[in-house]
């Protein structure tokens, strides 16, 4: 049987994967479809990302509406889980074209319709390529750079994650990319600024860039993953210590914290959370 803690975890990871599916769409959007273009492509990619809009809004207050609730308050445990278990409304707004409306839709269903509507924006703007002058992006500036800028974004969210949380020192991931030109090579890419230098040049630049954001955002990663799996080891072994760690109370907090640290569902805050809740445990002296 699911847990709170695991329904929040999943209610978490499905709205990370909708946050981060509009901001690849609304920036994929953006750089192959001017505001001025009325290409029936164009306007089907906007209406999509209007309804992937709507789907993120619903999320984004349902997340508001968790944080408010306390899971360790009996009175508030109640409300987080009927509010988990409960359809979520969307607003699809006049703005997609229709009457305004409201849907009740669950989590599931909104995590399958916006990576429905991302497959269709991406079909839309990889189907546009063809259609534009040869000569207007011959070496795809324009979308390598939206590729690297999204990656970075990613980055900064994870970087942003652990330093809240108090993990990885408080050294910035994006200091030594930005020394090396990462962001000159970003805004040589834009659609409005063609580059004076040899732009398949820049392309392959932006590429290994690609590579190296990637590769810093794993790296970060993976050294939240270690240090919040040593807290936990250092713990449980205190808890082991004070032969408490069989205690009810310290090993439902334990496989809570376990959970959170499975690589398939690792999020920085949630899991830091969830080590946290059983350190509190282990200093507070369950018997």
């Amino acid at each position: 049987m699911l847990t709170v803690q695991d329904r929040l975890r999943a209610f978490h990871t499905a709205h990370a994967r909708v946050c981060e599916l509009m901001e690849d769409m609304e920036r994929a959007v953006a750089g192959r479809f001017p505001p001025t273009d009325s290409r029936p492509a164009a306007r089907s990619a906007r209406e999509h990302l209007l309804r992937l809009n709507c789907l993120t809004l619903a999320l984004v207050q349902r997340k508001e509406a968790l944080a408010r609730l306390d899971p360790t308050q009996p009175e508030d445990e109640a409300a987080l889980v009927q509010l988990l278990a409960a359809p979520c409304p969307v607003r699809f707004t006049g703005a997609t074209g229709d009457q305004v409306r409201v849907e009740e839709l669950r989590v599931t269903r909104i995590v399958q319709d916006a990576a429905d509507h991302a497959d269709r924006i991406r079909t839309l703007v990889a189907a546009s390529v063809g259609e534009q002058p040869a000569s207007d992006d011959p070496y795809r500036l324009a979308e390598r750079g939206l590729r690297v800028r999204s990656s970075l974004d990613r980055l900064r969210r994870l970087a942003a994650e652990a330093a809240s949380e108090g993990l990885c020192g408080a050294t910035d991931p994006i200091a030594p990319l930005a020394a090396d030109g990462l962001l000159g090579r970003l805004a040589a890419a834009d659609p409005g600024h063609r580059p004076d230098t040899d732009a398949e040049a820049l392309g392959e630049a932006l590429d290994r860039d690609l590579e190296r954001v990637d590769a810093v955002r794993r790296g970060l990663r993976s050294r939240c993953h270690r240090e919040l799996s040593g807290r936990l080891d250092a713990y449980r072994q205190k808890a082991a210590d004070e032969g408490r760690a069989e205690h009810p109370e310290l090993e439902k907090s334990y496989r809570d914290a376990v959970a959170g640290l499975l690589p398939r569902s690792f999020e920085v805050a949630a899991a830091s959370r969830a080590v946290r809740a059983y350190q509190q445990a282990v200093n507070g002296g369950a018997r």
